[in-house]
Parts: structure tokens; C-alpha cells; sequence
């Protein structure tokens, strides 16, 4: 193999490894963050039957469910920003470090090219 597609391969191995290594991580965080997510819907949904139990009335029960189902949509929604925070930033890196295409070294005329020559 000569030396310039040598160098190209390299060039274009590190970028793809690069590239996998930002896919990765934003990976590992959305696990992360979705992970946390749902230990803390358990711990919600516990304390939401324990209120549930304490209740005496049916006007406190649908307060009770009123206000559990609205942190539940907020919770949801403040995770859905998070989550598409992630992908993001995921997105700006992976873009800054995926492979651009090489020019080529000749290229053959284009019909705009033969229709003016």
C-alpha cells in the first residue's frame, strides 16, 4: 500500500475510533441519567402508596392522585430535557470528530466541463 493511502486508513481509524469513543460515553451517561430516573420513580411510587394508605376521604384521594400524577409529568418531562440535553452535546462532539470525506486526488471532468471546453 503506498504511503498517502497509508496515512488516510490511519487518518480515517483514529477518526472512526474517536467517533465510537464519543458514542460511547453520551451512551454511558443516558444509562446513567435513566438509571437514576427510575430509582427515584420507585422511591415516588413509594411514597405515593404510603400516602395512599393514610387517606380518608375520596376528595383526599383525588388530591392525593392529583399530585402524584403531577410530579410524575414533571419528572418526566424534566428527564425528557436531560435526556435530549445528552443527545445533543452527543451529537456537537460526535460531529466534531467524525471522518470527513477526502477529496479525490483527480477527478474526471463533469458534463458542465465538457460542455464548455
Amino acid at each position: 500500500m503506498s504511503q498517502p493511502m497509508q496515512e488516510l486508513s490511519k487518518s480515517q481509524l483514529e477518526s472512526v475510533s474517536s467517533f465510537a469513543a464519543v458514542l460511547a460515553a453520551g451512551a454511558g451517561r443516558i444509562f446513567s441519567e435513566t438509571t437514576a430516573f427510575v430509582e427515584l420513580a420507585g422511591r415516588n411510587n413509594s411514597a405515593w402508596l404510603r400516602d395512599i394508605v393514610k387517606v380518608k376521604s375520596p376528595p383526599e384521594l383525588f388530591q392525593v392522585q392529583m399530585d402524584a400524577a403531577k410530579a410524575q409529568f414533571t419528572a418526566l418531562f424534566g428527564q425528557a430535557r436531560k435526556i435530549g440535553a445528552i443527545y445533543s452535546e452527543m451529537t456537537e462532539d460526535a460531529l466534531k470528530v467524525a471522518p470527513r470525506p477526502q477529496p479525490a486526488a483527480t477527478s474526471a471532468p463533469s458534463g458542465a466541463e465538457k460542455i464548455a471546453a
